[in-house]
């Protein structure tokens, strides 16, 4: 496989704003070479201000991966900024990443055999400012397992999960 190198001498390095396991390991599946730094973006806050603003759903994700990509970008103003973020809608209500096991295994309930809508947000930021972002919709149905399969999917799960809105990794 080629690897694409965005970080060469006097070049922007290209940082991915996230702590997600999951991101990282798609980059690093496509060839590209980043370095990872987690924003400190209060992510409750943002969801909150939306809401106290009037705004909708559908503003959260897209909001949350720029401004995770634009802190990052305060501290590395010319290098290249990815941040991403995904909220999942279920029942009109917007579900949260699980805390525990037992929250997770509770979603996990809720969610089986059912139907549910993801949005996924990337935003691209240089210097402070996006040069490029892009969001999608999609719905996705959950199988109806067993208990059975839901006990052993979480007592085998690795921490990954907890930080994946639903589960989904």
């Amino acid at each position: 496989m080629k690897r694409v190198c965005l970080m060469r001498e006097n070049n922007p390095a290209l940082i991915l704003a996230s702590r997600s396991p999951a991101r990282a390991h798609l980059l690093k599946s496509a060839g590209v070479v980043f370095r990872q730094i987690v924003s400190a973006v209060d992510e409750s806050r943002i969801k909150t201000q939306i809401r106290d603003q009037g705004g909708t759903v559908d503003q959260i994700a897209p909001a949350l991966a720029a401004a995770k990509a634009k802190a990052v970008s305060k501290i590395h103003p010319d290098d290249w900024i990815i941040g991403a973020d995904q909220t999942l809608l279920y029942k009109e209500n917007l579900i949260s990443k699980a805390a525990n096991r037992q929250e997770l295994r509770a979603q996990l309930q809720d969610l089986r055999g059912q139907s549910h809508h993801l949005h996924s947000a990337v935003a691209l930021i240089q210097g402070g400012v996006c040069v490029w972002c892009a969001d999608c919709f999609v719905s996705l149905s959950m199988r109806n397992f067993s208990d059975d399969f839901l006990n052993h999917y979480v007592d085998q799960a690795d921490d990954e999960l907890l930080q994946s809105v639903g589960a989904i990794a």
